[in-house]
C-alpha cells in the first residue's frame, strides 16, 4: 500500500449554495461517511487543516477580489451590487452565508495536502473538497470562488520543477489553464466535453499556451455520450505520452465526477468503475499525486465515485453493497450498490475516427515539444526558495463519523434516522385521535424532508365535530369511515414533489388502504415503529408490499428519547422543555426551526389551496384585446453568456395564465412569417442568408457574417430563422387583427426587436417585426405613431421611416458615452417628406418614475394632438426598468406600467410589443403587470405559488418589488424642462396632420394582400395552449369527460364492478384518468377479485385501489385545487377523504348506491367539506369511437367501441 494522506475539514455540510442550486457541499460529508463505513480511513493518515489565510489565497487571486469575498455576506447584496457584477457574482456563483469560510476551508485543505507532498512524507495526498477549477484571478466562475488547485500547485512549485495537471471533469478547467498559460513549469491536460452552449466554452485544441508556455496547454475536446472504452482509448495513451515527453515531478489530478453518466449537468456515459480506471492508470505511473475533487451534481453518485477511487488509490477491493449502517443509506436506493449500472445512456456522438484524430493531434503536439522544459526559464529563486507556507495540520482521532461532522453548536448530534422518525412522532402529536395518534414523514433519496402528516379528519370536516369513537352500534358514528390516515395525508401534503424512490417513516405499520397509495406513489421504503401483525389490514399490506417489492424495516433507535428545549432557541420563552417521545434523545436546537418551518409551510399551503378570497379583482369595462403567443420560444438560445433570453416570453405567459388574465383576452397563435413577408422591409439577400445559415456552416459563411453584422451581439444559433419567423409572424397577425377593427388592442410580447436594419442584424435583433407590422397596418391606416420606451434608441425603426410622414417615431431612451446604439439625438429629425417626423428624447442615467412621467406624458399628449395618428405602436422594452442587466434607469414596474396606462387612455387602437429586457424575472413581472393595466385589472402583489417559475422570483416573490439598487439621477429638472420645450417647439412647427397624398396613396388604399393564418386557441393549461386540430364532430365537454371515465373503466379487470374516473381542471384540461385495479406490482391476474369469501383476505376489498385514488396519484405533479372529477360510481368514504384532501371541489357521477354505509359517510364528509356533487345528465345517448375515421387507419377496420349512457 502506498503512503497516503487524507485531508478532511469538519462542517462542509453547513454551507449551502441555495435550494435550487446544483452544487451541494454535503456530497463531501457523504463521501467521508462511505470512507468510514468501508473502513478506509484506517488505511490512511487522516488530517484536518487550518483555513487558508487571505495572504495564501492572494498568492494567485487579486487582493481586491479576496477582500471582497472576505467582507461580503448574504446581508449586504444591495450595498455591493456593482462589485457583484465586477466579480461575476450571479446565479451560478451566489453569495451565501459563510462563503468566505467555505473557500478558506477547501483551499486550506489543498494547501495542507501540497505541503505534505512537499515534505515527501506521502506518495499521494487526497482532498475531495477541493478541485474548484473555474475560479479566475479576479472573479468567480462556474460555482467556483477560490481556485485551490492553482494555489496548491504554486505551493508545490517551491519544491518541484515541473508539474502535470490532469483534469477529467466534464467541464474544461479554464481557470487552471488561464493561470499557467504563460509558463512551462505546469502543463495542463484536460479531457472535457465541448459543444454548443456548453460551459465554459473553452478548451479547444488551438489553445496551446503562450510565451514561454507555448505548447504546454493540451486540450482533448470530446462530444456527448462517450463511454468507458472509448474514453480510455484516448486517455491512457495521451497521458502516458505526455508524462514521457514532459517528465513531470508530480501530478495534480482533478477527479470531477460530473463526467459520470446520469450527472445532472453532464452528458458523458462513464461508469464509476470507468472513471476510477483513469485514477488507477495515473497512479500506475508512480509519480507523487495530489488528488482533488471537482464537479459532480448527483450527490449520491459523487460520493460513490470518490469512495471507489479512494479504494483504488489504496489498492483495496470493496463490496458492491453500500454498508447498511451508513447514515445516508437511503440515498443510495433503490439499488444500494456502490457501482450501479447506468439506466439512462446518451447517444455517443464521438466516432472512432474523431478519437483517432484527437490522439494523433496530441501526439504531434508532444513530438514538437522542446523536451522537458529548462527550469531556468522560470524564476529559479522561487523554485529553490524554502517553503514559506506551513499549513497547520494535525491528525484527528479515528472515531465514528457522526462525531466527525460539524455540530453547528449543538451539544448532541442527531442521526438522520432518529431525526426523520422524530418528525413523524412530533407530527403524530398533532392528531386529535384520543386512542391512536399516528405520524408520517416522507424523505427523498438525498435525505431531504418532503412532507409530514398525521391522522386527521378530511379538509373541511372539523375534528371536534366528527366522531372519534372506535366502537358504536352505528358504524357511521365511529371514526373509521372518515379519518384520513397519516401516510395519505403526507403524500397529499407533498404536493408537486416526485416521490419515486422516497422513504416514509411512520409510527405504525401501514394498513391495506395506505399500502395501495404508497405503492402507487413510487415510495420504495417503509420504516416503522409499532405494528399490528395479526390484523387483517396489516396482513393484506404485507402481501401487497411483497409483490410490489416494497422495503419494510423496523426502526431501531440509537437513543432513548428526544428533548426539544425551547430555551436553547433564539428569543426563547422561558425554560420549557417538551419530551416528544421515549425512544430517542437529542437537544434539537438548530434543527427546531426546520421542524417549525415544515409544519408552518403545510399550514400555509393549505391556506393557499383552500382560501376563499378571489385571486384577481376586475374593475371597469374591459377593452377588446387580442393576445398573440406562439409556443416554443423557450427552445431558442442565444448562448449561455448572452443576456438575451427568449424564455422570458414563456415566463410572461406563465404569469398571465396564473393570474387568470388569458380568460379576459382573445388568445391567438399565428403562422410563421414567410420570406416574402419579411422582405416587405428587409433585403431578399439578407433574409435568404438567415434562412440558409445554421450553427454548422459558420466557416463557410464567415465573409457574409461580417457583411450582415453577425457577431457576439447577434450570434447564429440553432433555429435562428425559425425564431425570427415566429415573433415576426405574431406581430403581423396582431397588425392584421387591428386592421380588421376586431380589437382595440393587440399584444405580442415576443415582438419589439427594434434595432434590426434593412440588410443587417443589430443589437440582438435580426428581423424588425415592428417595421413589418407597421407596413401592414399602413395598408388600412393613414398615420401611425410609434412610441418607444426601451432604454436603447429604436434606431432600426427610425431609419426605416426616416423619409416618410406616414409614421412618426417618438423615442425616450438613454444617451451617453459608448451607450448602444449611439443614435437618438434631437438633431435626428427625419429627411425629405419625413423631415420633422422623427422625435427623440435623450435622457441621462438614473431617471426615476416621477421625472420620466414629467416629460413622457406631456410630450406624448402633445404629439398625439398635433400628429393625429390613427393608431399607436407601443414598444415596451423592459430594459428601462431599474436593475436591468444592460440598463441604467431607475423606473419601477409600476412606473413603467404607468406609461402604458397613459398611452391607453388616449383611446387609440394600439399594437403593443415587447423589446429589450435582460433580467428575465423582471421582464416577466413588467409585461404581466402591463397586460393587467391594458385589461384594467388589479393584481395581487404576491406571485402565484403555482407558477412554474415561482422560485425565480425570490426572495421577495412580489410582482412589483421595490428597487434595491438605485443609480444616481444625472437628469436635472432644468434639463428635462429644456427637452420638453424643444419637443413642443418642434411640434409647433409641424405642418399639421400630414396629407396622406404626400405618401403613395395607392399603397394606403390597397386591400390587405397579407392575411396571416390565425385562429383562437382553447383556453387550457399553459403547457397545452396549442393550435386546435380540426374535428369533424364536436363533443360537448361534459360528455367528453364522462366518456373518458367510462372508457377508463373498461380497463378494469374487476369482473363485477368496473369503475372509471377522469380529473379535469378549471380550464377544461384533462389532468388524469384512473380505474379500479390492484396496486403497482400486484398482478391483477394473481390477486383475488371475489366479493365474498369465508376468508376476507381472499376477497378483493383489502387490496383493490379505487378509480378515484388511482386518478389522483396518476395526476403526479399537477395541482388539483378547484378541479372536477367525473366518476362512473359515486365515491365511497375511503375515496371521499382523499378527494377532499386533494383540493378537488366537484364530483360528477353516473351511478350511486345511496343506501350503503360507505356512500352515506361520503355524503356527510362532502357536506361538511363543501364538495359539490352533481349527477351526470348526458346530452347524447352514446359515443361511437370509430377507428376507420382516423388518419392512416387500417383498411377495412370498422371496429367501434360503443360507450352507452
Amino acid at each position: 500500500m502506498p503512503r497516503i494522506s487524507y485531508l478532511y475539514n469538519e462542517g462542509m455540510e453547513a454551507f449551502h449554495y441555495g435550494d435550487m442550486h446544483p452544487m451541494k457541499p454535503r456530497r463531501i460529508v457523504m463521501t467521508h461517511a462511505l470512507l468510514y463505513d468501508y473502513d478506509l480511513l484506517r488505511a490512511m493518515d487522516c488530517y484536518t487543516s487550518a483555513d487558508a489565510s487571505v495572504a495564501q489565497m492572494c498568492s494567485f487571486h487579486s487582493a481586491e477580489y479576496i477582500h471582497f469575498l472576505e467582507r461580503t455576506s448574504t446581508w449586504d447584496q444591495n450595498e455591493l451590487k456593482k462589485e457583484y457584477q465586477r466579480f461575476n457574482i450571479d446565479g451560478d456563483c451566489p453569495i451565501f452565508d459563510g462563503v468566505f469560510k467555505f473557500c478558506a476551508k477547501y483551499a486550506g485543505a489543498s494547501l495542507a495536502a501540497a505541503s505534505l507532498l512537499n515534505e515527501d512524507k506521502y506518495d499521494i495526498a487526497i482532498n475531495w473538497s477541493g478541485g474548484l477549477h473555474h475560479a479566475k484571478k479576479s472573479m468567480a466562475s462556474g460555482f467556483c470562488y477560490v481556485n485551490d488547485i492553482v494555489i496548491a500547485t504554486l505551493e508545490m512549485l517551491r519544491r518541484r520543477s515541473r508539474i502535470l495537471y490532469i483534469d477529467i471533469d466534464v467541464h474544461h478547467g479554464d481557470g487552471v489553464q488561464e493561470a499557467f498559460y504563460l509558463t512551462d513549469r505546469v502543463m495542463t491536460l484536460s479531457f472535457h466535453m465541448f459543444g454548443d452552449n456548453f460551459f465554459p466554452g473553452t478548451g479547444l485544441p488551438s489553445e496551446k499556451g503562450d510565451g514561454i508556455g507555448l505548447g504546454y496547454a493540451l486540450n482533448v475536446p470530446l462530444q456527448s455520450g462517450i463511454d468507458d472504452e472509448m474514453y480510455h482509448s484516448i486517455f491512457k495513451p495521451v497521458v502516458a505520452e505526455t508524462v514521457r515527453c514532459y517528465q513531470p515531478e508530480c501530478i495534480v489530478l482533478q477527479c470531477g465526477a460530473d463526467s459520470l453518466g446520469e450527472d445532472r449537468l453532464g452528458y458523458f456515459n462513464l461508469t464509476i468503475k470507468g472513471h476510477g480506471e483513469c485514477v488507477r492508470f495515473v497512479k500506475s505511473l508512480g509519480l507523487p499525486m495530489l488528488v482533488v475533487g471537482g464537479g459532480g451534481y448527483t450527490a449520491r453518485n459523487v460520493a460513490r465515485c470518490w469512495a471507489y477511487e479512494t479504494a483504488v488509490l489504496l489498492e483495496r477491493e470493496l463490496p458492491d453493497r453500500i454498508p447498511e449502517q451508513n447514515i445516508f443509506f437511503s440515498s443510495y436506493g433503490p439499488s444500494f450498490a456502490l457501482c450501479p449500472p447506468l439506466t439512462n445512456v446518451y447517444r455517443n456522438c464521438n466516432s472512432v475516427a474523431y478519437i483517432d484524430c484527437c490522439r494523433r493531434y496530441i501526439f504531434e503536439r508532444l513530438r514538437n515539444l522542446p523536451g522537458a522544459p529548462n527550469v531556468g526559464l522560470a524564476n529559479q529563486s522561487i523554485m529553490l526558495a524554502p517553503s514559506t507556507f506551513r499549513c497547520f495540520i494535525h491528525a484527528f482521532p479515528l472515531q465514528k463519523f457522526s462525531s466527525i461532522v460539524a455540530r453547528v453548536n449543538l451539544m448532541v448530534f442527531l442521526e438522520d434516522e432518529d431525526y426523520f422518525m422524530s418528525l413523524a412522532v412530533l407530527s403524530a402529536k398533532r392528531s386529535k385521535d384520543p386512542v391512536t395518534q399516528v405520524g408520517a414523514c416522507i424523505v427523498n433519496e438525498d435525505g431531504q424532508v418532503i412532507s409530514v402528516g398525521y391522522n386527521a379528519m378530511p379538509v373541511g370536516c372539523d375534528d371536534n365535530c366528527m366522531p372519534w369513537d372506535k366502537r358504536s352500534q352505528d358504524r357511521l358514528e365511529t371514526k373509521y369511515p372518515y379519518v384520513c390516515h397519516a401516510e395519505m395525508n403526507a403524500i397529499v401534503n407533498a404536493g408537486n414533489e416526485q416521490l419515486n424512490g422516497c422513504s416514509i417513516y411512520v409510527t405504525l405499520f401501514p394498513c391495506n388502504i395506505c399500502a395501495k397509495v404508497l405503492l402507487k406513489s413510487g415510495i420504495r421504503r417503509v420504516i416503522y415503529i409499532a405494528d399490528k401483525p395479526d390484523k387483517m389490514e396489516m396482513k393484506a399490506s404485507r402481501r401487497m408490499f411483497k409483490l410490489g417489492h416494497m422495503i419494510c424495516e423496523k426502526f431501531i433507535p440509537s437513543r432513548r428519547q428526544v428533548n426539544i428545549s425551547f430555551s436553547n432557541c433564539p428569543n426563547a420563552l422561558g425554560n420549557s422543555t417538551v419530551i416528544v417521545s421515549n425512544f430517542t434523545l437529542i437537544s434539537i436546537a438548530g434543527r427546531l426551526s426546520l421542524v417549525e418551518f415544515t409544519l408552518w409551510s403545510l399550514h400555509a399551503t393549505q391556506a393557499a389551496h383552500y382560501g376563499s378570497s378571489p385571486f384577481v379583482c376586475s374593475c371597469g369595462r374591459m377593452p377588446r384585446i387580442s393576445y398573440l403567443y406562439n409556443e416554443g420560444m423557450e427552445a431558442f438560445h442565444y448562448g449561455d453568456m448572452h443576456p438575451m433570453k427568449p424564455r422570458r416570453i414563456v415566463m410572461t405567459h406563465a404569469l398571465l395564465y396564473d393570474y387568470d388574465l388569458l380568460r379576459a383576452m382573445d388568445c391567438y397563435t399565428s403562422a410563421d412569417a414567410s420570406v416574402a413577408q419579411m422582405c416587405s422591409f428587409h433585403s431578399a439577400e439578407y433574409i435568404h442568408f438567415l434562412e440558409r445559415t445554421s450553427t454548422w456552416d459558420q466557416n463557410e459563411l464567415k465573409k457574409e457574417y461580417q457583411r450582415f453584422n453577425i457577431d457576439g451581439d447577434c450570434p447564429i444559433f440553432d433555429g435562428v430563422f425559425k425564431f425570427c419567423a415566429k415573433y415576426a409572424g405574431a406581430s403581423l397577425a396582431a397588425a392584421s387583427l387591428l386592421n380588421e377593427d376586431k380589437y382595440d388592442i393587440a399584444i405580442n410580447w415576443s415582438g419589439g426587436l427594434h434595432h434590426a436594419k434593412k440588410s443587417m442584424a443589430s443589437g440582438f435583433c435580426y428581423v424588425n417585426d415592428i417595421v413589418i407590422a407597421t407596413l401592414e397596418m399602413l395598408r388600412r391606416r393613414s398615420r401611425i405613431l410609434y412610441i418607444d420606451i426601451d432604454v436603447h434608441h429604436g434606431d432600426g425603426v427610425q431609419e426605416a421611416f426616416y423619409l416618410t410622414d406616414r409614421v412618426m417615431t417618438l423615442s425616450f431612451h438613454m444617451f451617453g458615452d459608448n451607450f448602444f446604439p449611439g443614435t437618438g439625438l434631437p438633431s435626428e429629425k427625419g429627411d425629405g417628406i419625413g423631415l420633422g417626423y422623427a422625435l427623440n428624447v435623450p435622457l441621462q442615467s438614473g431617471i426615476d418614475d416621477e421625472m420620466y412621467h414629467s416629460i413622457f406624458k406631456p410630450v406624448v399628449a402633445e404629439t398625439v394632438r398635433c400628429y393625429q395618428p390613427e393608431c399607436i405602436v407601443l414598444q415596451c422594452g423592459a430594459d428601462s426598468l431599474g436593475e436591468d442587466r444592460l440598463g441604467y434607469f431607475n423606473l419601477t414596474i409600476k412606473g413603467h406600467g404607468e406609461c402604458v396606462r397613459f398611452v391607453k387612455s388616449l383611446g387609440l387602437p394600439m399594437l403593443v410589443v415587447g423589446g429589450g429586457g435582460y433580467t428575465a424575472r423582471n421582464v416577466a413581472r413588467c409585461w404581466a403587470y402591463e397586460t393587467a393595466v391594458l385589461l384594467e385589472r388589479e393584481l395581487p402583489d404576491r406571485i402565484p405559488e403555482q407558477n412554474i417559475f415561482f422560485s425565480s422570483y425570490g426572495p421577495s416573490f412580489a410582482l412589483c418589488p421595490p428597487l434595491t439598487n438605485v443609480y444616481r439621477n444625472c437628469n436635472s429638472v432644468a434639463y428635462i424642462d429644456c427637452c420638453r420645450r424643444y419637443i413642443f417647439e418642434r411640434l409647433r412647427n409641424l405642418p399639421g396632420a400630414p396629407n396622406v397624398g404626400l405618401a403613395n396613396q395607392s399603397i394606403m388604399l390597397a386591400p390587405s394582400t397579407f392575411r396571416c393564418f390565425i385562429h383562437a386557441f382553447p383556453l387550457q393549461k399553459f403547457s397545452s395552449i396549442v393550435a386546435r386540430v380540426n374535428l369533424m364532430v364536436f363533443l360537448e365537454d361534459e360528455d367528453y369527460f364522462m366518456s373518458l371515465a367510462v372508457l377508463s373503466a373498461k380497463r378494469s379487470k374487476d369482473p363485477v364492478t368496473q369503475v372509471g374516473a377522469c380529473i379535469v381542471n378549471e380550464d377544461g384540461q384533462v389532468i388524469s384518468v384512473g380505474y379500479n385495479a390492484m396496486p403497482v406490482g400486484c398482478d391483477d391476474n394473481c390477486m383475488p377479485w371475489d366479493k365474498r369469501s369465508q376468508d376476507r383476505l381472499e376477497t378483493k376489498y383489502p387490496y383493490v385501489c379505487h378509480a378515484e385514488m388511482n386518478a389522483i396519484v396518476n395526476a403526479g405533479n399537477e395541482q388539483l385545487n378547484g378541479c372536477s372529477i367525473y366518476v362512473t360510481l359515486f365515491p365511497c368514504n375511503i375515496c371521499a377523504k382523499v378527494l377532499l384532501k386533494s383540493g378537488i371541489r366537484r364530483v360528477i357521477y353516473i351511478a350511486d348506491k345511496p343506501d350503503k354505509m360507505e356512500m352515506k359517510a361520503s355524503r356527510r364528509m362532502f357536506k361538511l367539506g363543501h364538495m359539490i356533487c352533481e349527477k351526470f345528465i348526458p346530452s347524447r345517448r352514446q359515443v361511437n369511437i370509430s377507428f376507420s375515421n382516423c388518419p392512416n387507419a387500417l383498411v377495412g377496420s370498422l371496429n367501434e367501441l360503443k360507450i352507452s349512457e
